[in-house]
């Protein structure tokens, strides 16, 4: 179980101007608004992540966004916005980053869901009831023999009014349980989670990751998915994963395409 220091901050400046000194080996920093915890991650100076991880939490964010740089809407008290910051060794396979930050989410959902109707997008979207309730932006750097990980994540908690573009689309972990869900407590299975899969990472268990992965996810196989190739919308069949969580799929023709950080969807009946 993972122990973690909270330190409360009404805003950056605060933390601009104050030296933090801690021994901790874990530490949580929760501001009242930030433009994107993942962007204020970045700018905070390397020596001071000399510790196991480091968690910046935003109640509200001004300019949140995910993969492809699309926005990420976020509501005050609605929803969990935070980056999880890890130091790690420059050999760890980071390309099954996106993959255990999606188990770790899929089994916090459970604890609050039914489990049947918790799936993975690949590589890193959460659906419950084939609606998106958290995504994942993974962004790191390279300092001498070290990563430093930025593992931003943000979870749809509460039932809001989502903009009008996602309403189809975006769900809240409320809107599937008759439970008040406590940030705190999501927070702290999340972070127990992923310490787990981090460390069987760590140990090279990367088949354990792929079989629970494809097993979790009904992307992974026979499942018709539309993806873009040299800026072309294409469509196939999902054929598994290989060792890198690379995903497989198969053309019209036959042909197999390995997949990497593509963009795909599922193709409904009748769909181009």
């Amino acid at each position: 179980m993972t122990d973690f220091q909270n330190i409360n901050f009404k805003n950056e400046t605060f933390f601009s101007e104050h030296q933090i000194i801690s021994n901790c080996d874990n530490l949580i920093l929760h501001f009242e608004s930030l433009n994107s915890t993942n962007t204020f991650a970045k700018n905070i100076k390397s020596d001071f992540f000399n510790r196991n991880s480091t968690v910046i939490i935003a109640d509200e964010q001004t300019a949140g966004h995910g993969r492809l740089n699309r926005p990420w809407f976020s509501s005050p008290n609605h929803s969990l916005t935070f980056t999880l910051i890890k130091k790690c060794g420059s050999n760890l396979q980071i390309e099954l980053l996106p993959l255990i930050t999606a188990l770790a989410l899929a089994r916090t959902m459970d604890s609050y869901v039914d489990p049947n109707i918790v799936d993975i997008k690949w590589p890193n979207d959460i659906l419950i009831d084939h609606k998106k309730v958290s995504g994942i932006l993974i962004e790191n750097r390279l300092y001498s023999d070290e990563q430093i990980l930025f593992i931003g994540i943000g979870i749809n908690i509460k039932s809001s009014i989502f903009p009008t573009e996602i309403t189809d689309t975006a769900c809240s972990i409320e809107s599937h349980t008759d439970s008040t869900i406590n940030k705190d407590e999501l927070l702290k299975n999340f972070l127990d989670n992923y310490d787990q899969l981090f460390n069987t990472l760590h140990l090279s268990n990367q088949e354990n990751i792929i079989e629970e992965f494809s097993a979790r996810s009904s992307y992974v196989n026979h499942k018709k998915i539309s993806y873009y190739e040299n800026e072309q919308k294409k469509i196939g069949i999902s054929d598994g994963l290989d060792s890198n969580g690379a995903l497989f799929c198969l053309d019209d023709n036959g042909v197999r395409h390995r997949l990497i950080v593509s963009e795909i969807h599922s193709v409904r009946e009748g769909e181009l």
